[in-house]
């Protein structure tokens, strides 16, 4: 079982490319699904084919899938809704709030993840490729795991489980349809998915790029973020790179110039591990048959479901009394994080994301003394406690 996940820039091509890796794997002969997680979606267009919300066989060995993220929420969570409205009611929310508090935040990421895992969990496909949305929205989905543990968490040891409101008891509203089992059903499933997705030998994330400055910023980024949580990388593609020969006058000789200067970034920053390059093409990228060819011209002879990279993993080292938490961050920048301990964990934060990391007990133990960067490794130094 492989799970493949493309992430990138909104308008670098990754739908394409994601429905391009789906055509040549089917063709290889693995039974293979697409599943788009945008909400803007276009692999429909992409593909030529109008997609449903339930997998569409588009050919042999090939399904395809646009998650209908409204749709599934109102056939899973409907029927729930009409019993938390009049809880929140009576917390003093008025009715329409009270409405659009039935739904949880982030329900978009959790159906998307369930959908993933339920194909995980069964035989039915040898390889899900994964069309995300745009960066932002794609980390969001992946960082949904840890966030939706922490509220079950918090909602475990939730007062409603035995308080009165307004003279209820709401034990009395709530089991009847089982939400605090539901909630405990969702976070098993979603640690489930959270177990699949960071394992390197299952998933694997390959990033979308095209040789322009702001594109790049943004997938170094998101490889940082990747790092962060621990999500394996393997491969970056370098989409829309224009050909030497199209260089017939000033203009395509200085677009070119820069590409070629942009693309020297790109290995620096990448090149530890395989990047692929895809012409700009003439023409649209439109049905299988086309697709099957730019598949056949990013990987050759490969196959596309490999795994083509093995990357660095957070890990624990010992230097003399000392112990390091060294966390793979190639492409971050120091003055951009913040670490921070609290008890038991660690919390790192880059940019607007924020991970806490649990803490081996040979760490909890002791506190953190710096952090520094060294040969894309961020390490963070623990010592032993002082005495207060």
């Amino acid at each position: 079982m492989r799970l493949i996940l493309y992430l990138g820039k909104g308008g670098v091509g990754k739908t394409t490319l994601s429905a391009a890796t789906a055509a040549l794997a089917a063709e290889l002969g693995h039974k293979t699904i697409v599943v788009s997680t945008d909400l803007a979606h276009s692999l429909s267009d992409v593909l030529g084919i109008d997609v449903g919300d339930l997998p569409t066989k588009i050919g042999q060995n090939l399904w395809a899938q646009e998650i209908n993220v409204i749709e599934d929420m109102r056939r899973w969570w409907d029927s729930l809704a009409p019993h938390l409205t009049p809880v929140l009611k009576a917390r003093g929310s008025n009715s329409v709030v009270a409405e659009e508090m039935a739904i949880i935040p982030g329900m978009e990421e959790v159906v998307s993840l369930l959908h993933i895992g339920q194909y995980l969990s069964g035989s039915e496909y040898d390889c899900i490729i994964v069309d995300s949305a745009p960066t932002g929205e794609g980390i969001r989905l992946l960082t949904m795991p840890e966030i939706f543990e922490w509220y079950a968490y918090q909602f475990s040891r939730s007062p409603l489980r035995r308080r009165r409101i307004s003279g209820q008891v709401v034990e009395s509203v709530l089991p009847q349809v089982g939400i605090f089992s539901l909630v405990e059903s969702l976070q098993s499933q979603i640690i489930n998915v959270r177990n699949y997705l960071g394992d390197p030998n299952i998933s694997s994330y390959r990033l979308i790029i095209s040789p322009e400055k702001m594109v790049i910023k943004e997938t170094k980024r998101a490889q940082t973020y990747l790092n962060l949580f621990g999500y394996p990388v393997d491969a970056v593609i370098c989409n829309r790179v224009i050909p030497e020969y199209v260089a017939t006058g000033p203009y395509w000789s200085q677009v070119i110039s820069q590409q070629r200067a942009n693309m020297e970034h790109i290995v620096s920053a990448f090149g530890d591990m395989p990047i692929f390059y895809v012409e700009q093409k003439a023409k649209e990228i439109i049905g299988p048959k086309d697709l099957l060819e730019l598949g056949r011209e990013v990987f050759k002879d490969s196959d596309p479901t490999g795994i083509f990279f093995h990357g660095r993993r957070l890990e624990v080292v010992k230097r003399g009394n000392k112990a390091v938490l060294r966390i793979p961050m190639p492409n971050a920048e120091l003055e951009k994080i913040g670490v921070i301990q609290q008890g038991g964990e660690l919390i790192v934060e880059v940019g607007n994301i924020k991970r806490d990391i649990q803490l081996p007990s040979s760490l909890a133990i002791k506190e953190v003394e710096t952090a520094n960067f060294i040969d894309g490794y961020l390490e963070v130094i623990f010592v032993q406690r002082r005495e207060s």
